[in-house]
């Protein structure tokens, strides 16, 4: 008698390899299941490390953003100075104040590398172990057998 049971993926696979008793179609199927589900752990991967390298990108385009506009009126400050529309503590002033908003962004261009080898960590690595990885972080995720493949196993009588 056939019965179904939720499998990780790894597992899945492994069931698929030591499985018994399963008639030709029945592993057929089994295979079918198994590689849908690798291809939607694939997807959520992908989907992980590029939602992960456009929140990098997104900040370093902010960081790239906010460099020239300080430059520009780093510039125009300059030239203000030059002209004696500024005094000396305004312009020393400003000087600091572009100073510390290049000091707010040093954390975010020397933190880019290793978020991404981060995020990609993550991510090369077998279906089955990053669905474990996820799994070890969201518990909740998985409780009742969700997302998890659902197989058709022999029952033991």
């Amino acid at each position: 008698m056939m019965g179904v049971q939720a499998f990780f993926n790894d597992d899945a696979h492994e069931y698929l390899d030591t499985a018994r008793g399963l008639s030709e179609a029945d592993k057929r199927y089994v295979a079918e299941q198994i590689a849908k589900d690798d291809t939607r752990l694939a997807n959520i991967m992908a989907q992980h490390y590029g939602d992960t390298v456009a929140q990098i990108t997104a900040r370093l385009d902010s960081v790239l953003r906010t460099c020239d506009a300080g430059e520009e009126n780093i510039d125009a400050d300059i030239e203000a100075y030059q002209n004696g529309e500024l005094s000396e503590e305004e312009f020393g002033n400003r000087l600091a104040e572009y100073s510390r908003d290049l000091n707010n962004l040093r954390p975010v261009v020397e933190s880019a590398k290793s978020s991404e080898e981060r995020a990609w960590s993550e991510v090369s690595v077998t279906p089955g172990q990053y669905q474990r990885q996820v799994a070890k972080r969201f518990p909740a995720l998985f409780a009742n057998g969700r997302n998890l493949v659902r197989l058709p196993t022999l029952d033991d009588d």
